[in-house]
């Protein structure tokens, strides 16, 4: 009878502890959105009233990755502001490459570019390198013209990084071959190619590398392990390069979009790869995780996450031309609604196992511990 009483005695008492506990995270969550709203619409109006922009004229922007989402949209708006735009495009017969050849500014141009091969990358290396008349690295034969009187009189202002490939498994699902050398092939090997192959013209030019990185390089959710591991290679280079080429007055910008709806964000394309990956799996494996349990478990937990995905993809654009044609833009560009920040900046300062819990409804392991203790105590 004592022991419950007892058991009774603490379970109140961890109820109301609890409850106040709670009710001070929902203000401390409250005061804390209040804020971050008032600090960002405060930071907006002070950089919108002292912004000065970069002259585009005889200035050049590369783009990768313009078949669709942000890089089409980004390669007009660019072209519209009065920049010469190079689109890289990885099929000249997507619907994307055929938007910009119609879209009627002459400033604009497409490229078939497929970071993951070096012989595409070469041949825009000598593209760029005669329109901006750089002679250390024309090689011999002259091109057919592609900006008209322009060519030869431009320098590469600005290198956008945009082309990335996104597969959500769980990282033991599938194989190193075909489900994660995929991603790091493009998202971190084919962005490292490209931007060594052009940081030369970018420090003739003292102008600007931006990346594309994610939320994903900010917080690792299950099933992204693969992604988020990409994008912090993308995210430690952009760290890196800000201050190696900080000597040549080049910045190096990391733009984070949440999820927006993308293809790359496609549910029915993300669970045909997971199927895929599934079928690929390990029987040992699937059988470990619980088979075709799991595999619905999955498929429902990716559904759940694609509800959360943005659909005013303007919010990245505008990021990524501001990064462009600011004369002096941020070294850090998130972009995401002020509660999602406030989220993710709350989440980031609890503990690992809270996070975890957050992130996979799993109790953290203090709370598991604790009980385990009370229960051979009892």
């Amino acid at each position: 009878m004592a022991t419950h009483l007892l058991l009774t005695f603490l379970g109140l008492s961890v109820l109301y502890f609890n409850i106040i506990e709670i009710q001070i995270l929902v203000k401390t969550i409250g005061v804390t959105v209040f804020l971050f709203h008032l600090a960002a619409n405060l930071s907006t109006f002070i950089q919108q009233s002292s912004k000065q922009f970069v002259d585009p004229v005889n200035r050049l922007v590369l783009v990768t990755g313009c078949d669709s989402g942000f890089g089409l949209e980004v390669a007009k708006r660019l072209a519209d502001f009065g920049f010469h735009v190079l689109a890289g495009v990885l099929s000249e017969k997507s619907d994307g490459c055929k938007e910009l050849n119609t879209y009627g500014c002459k400033r604009l141009r497409t490229v078939k570019l497929d970071i993951t091969k070096q012989e595409d990358i070469d041949h825009v290396v000598y593209l760029v390198a005669y329109l901006t008349n750089y002679e250390r690295l024309i090689k011999d034969g002259t091109p057919r013209s592609i900006f008209g009187h322009a060519d030869g009189r431009l320098e590469l202002w600005a290198l956008l990084n945009n082309a990335g490939l996104a597969r959500f498994i769980p990282f033991e699902f599938g194989t190193i071959e075909d489900d994660l050398m995929p991603m790091f092939e493009v998202n971190v090997f084919g962005t490292v190619r490209l931007t060594k192959a052009f940081l030369p013209f970018l420090r003739r030019s003292q102008g600007r590398l931006v990346n594309i990185g994610s939320v994903s390089d900010r917080i690792t959710i299950a099933g992204l392990t693969g992604y988020s591991m990409s994008k912090h290679v993308v995210k430690s280079m952009t760290d890196g390069l800000r201050q190696e080429l900080s000597r040549f007055n080049v910045r190096s910008i990391l733009v984070e979009p949440t999820l927006y709806k993308t293809p790359i964000s496609n549910i029915d394309q993300l669970i045909k790869l997971f199927n895929q990956s599934f079928h690929r799996t390990d029987e040992m494996v699937k059988s470990d995780y619980g088979d075709q349990n799991y595999k619905i478990l999955f498929e429902n937990h990716l559904r759940k996450m694609i509800v959360l995905t943005r659909n005013n993809i303007n919010e990245v654009v505008d990021s990524i031309e501001d990064s462009i044609i600011n004369c002096n833009p941020k070294d850090k560009y998130f972009c995401a609604s002020i509660l999602q920040k406030a989220c993710y900046w709350i989440i980031n300062q609890l503990r690992i196992d809270f996070q975890d819990f957050l992130c996979t409804f799993t109790p953290p392991r203090g709370f598991v511990n604790f009980c385990h203790q009370l229960d051979s105590y009892f």
